[in-house]
C-alpha cells in the first residue's frame, strides 16, 4: 500500500518543479556570458549577392581577405566558403539582402545555428 506521506511529498516536489520551470521560462534574465539577441534570421540559398565595399574592407581588416579579393577564413574549407558565398540573409538592420559572409563579419552577428542567424539588432555606425 502506498504511503500517503510519500504521495504528498511527491506532489509537493512536482508542484515546486513546475513553479520553478515557469519562472525560469518567463524571466528575461540571461545566464552569465550569454548575449541577448533581438532577431533570428533564416539563412537562404539561391542567389549570389556581391559583398559590398564596406564588407570587403572589414574582411581585409580582419585578415580574412587578401589584397586580390580572395577569401581566406581559417578553419573553413574551400567547399564551405563556396557554399557560404551562395547564401544570403534578409538583414533586419540594413533592411536589404546581404551576403552571409558580410553578415558573418558584422558586429551584430552572434551565432549561426541550424540555418538561423542570431543578431543583436543594434544600429550600425555609418562611415
Amino acid at each position: 500500500m502506498i504511503d500517503y506521506i510519500s504521495v504528498s511529498i511527491l506532489l509537493i516536489i512536482y508542484n515546486l518543479h513546475q513553479c520553478l520551470y515557469s519562472i525560469h521560462t518567463s524571466s528575461n534574465v540571461l545566464s552569465e556570458g550569454e548575449i541577448q539577441h533581438r532577431y533570428v534570421v533564416q539563412v537562404k540559398e539561391g542567389k549570389s549577392i556581391r559583398i559590398s565595399e564596406a564588407g570587403k574592407s572589414e574582411l581585409k581588416d580582419l585578415g580574412m581577405m587578401d589584397d586580390k579579393g580572395k577569401l581566406k577564413i581559417k578553419g573553413l574549407s574551400a567547399k564551405m566558403l563556396s557554399r557560404m558565398k551562395k547564401e544570403y540573409v534578409e538583414c533586419p538592420v540594413l533592411s536589404r539582402d546581404v551576403n552571409f559572409i558580410e553578415c558573418y563579419v558584422c558586429p551584430n552577428f552572434i551565432s549561426r545555428i541550424s540555418g538561423q542567424v542570431y543578431c543583436k539588432g543594434e544600429p550600425l555606425a555609418t562611415a
